[in-house]
């Protein structure tokens, strides 16, 4: 199994020179290295580096198998459904901010958030130009110590890929600081993936039932759960789209 790992890793670093030396663009080098390699390479970095380390070591590498590159379907579907609440959004762990851009409007401004640096400055070269661009900010900054200006609650916030990203000791935490961030009467959606049972990660297991585990003592229940939402051929049958409402400033 060691052996398996190294010789993946070394293939990895033996393409990532090849393309550096050819002024590769990250999205080629992205294309080029297999998914099973890119999530190998993943959890190496984050079992070997601090978290604020080595989710921009990642980016700097080109490597992020989460990545769709693309709005996420779901998202696509809401705002085409206009079934999205008007105000302040945060997205965190937006990396490209695909998403961000994609839900935001006059009537919803949206903050992506990220740890990455490198991951952002692609975001903001990408909506250059979007019209969308104009009601978007984002954020360089750990979303566990993140505050926004005037401690302003937002309205809304999208989880999809962070929540599975994070150790599972992390999630009580991640609810504590979520509820902290929504305001009262505030929604949460959540689009629970990678849906099963498994061991190790990232992307961790996740289920409706982890979620419900933190949530609740931060007084936020489930208002909605579809099964049947648009996916990308890979991810069809994994994912659950739940929203939820804080019904309380605190449990």
């Amino acid at each position: 199994m060691i052996t398996r790992v190294v010789g993946t890793l070394q293939v990895i670093t033996r393409l990532q020179h090849r393309y550096q030396a050819r002024g590769a663009k990250l999205g080629t080098m992205e294309e080029s290295i297999t998914q099973e390699a890119q999530r190998s390479r993943m959890q190496e970095l984050v079992r070997t580096l601090p978290n604020d380390t080595s989710w921009e070591q990642l980016w700097q590498e080109g490597i992020s198998p989460w990545n769709l590159r693309g709005v996420t379907p779901a998202i696509t579907h809401l705002v085409k459904e206009n079934n999205l609440r008007e105000g302040r959004y945060l997205v965190p762990g937006c990396g490209l901010g695909y998403d961000v851009v994609a839900l935001a409007s006059a009537k919803r401004h949206v903050v992506g958030l990220d740890i990455s640096k490198t991951s952002l400055e692609k975001a903001r070269e990408l909506a250059s130009g979007n019209p969308n661009a104009q009601f978007v900010e984002f954020v360089n900054a750990d979303f566990f110590t993140y505050v926004p200006p005037a401690a302003a609650a937002f309205d809304a916030i999208f989880d999809y890929t962070f929540f599975c990203a994070l150790d599972p000791s992390l999630r009580p935490e991640w609810a504590k600081k979520t509820a902290e961030l929504l305001a009262v009467d505030g929604e949460l959606i959540t689009l629970m993936f990678p849906l099963g049972e498994y061991e190790g990660g990232p992307p961790y297991a996740v289920s409706l039932q982890a979620y419900e585990e933190v949530l609740h003592p931060w007084g936020l229940t489930v208002s909605s759960c579809n099964d049947d939402i648009p996916s990308v051929e890979a991810r069809k049958g994994r994912e659950k789209l739940v929203r939820w409402v804080r019904l309380a400033a605190k449990a």
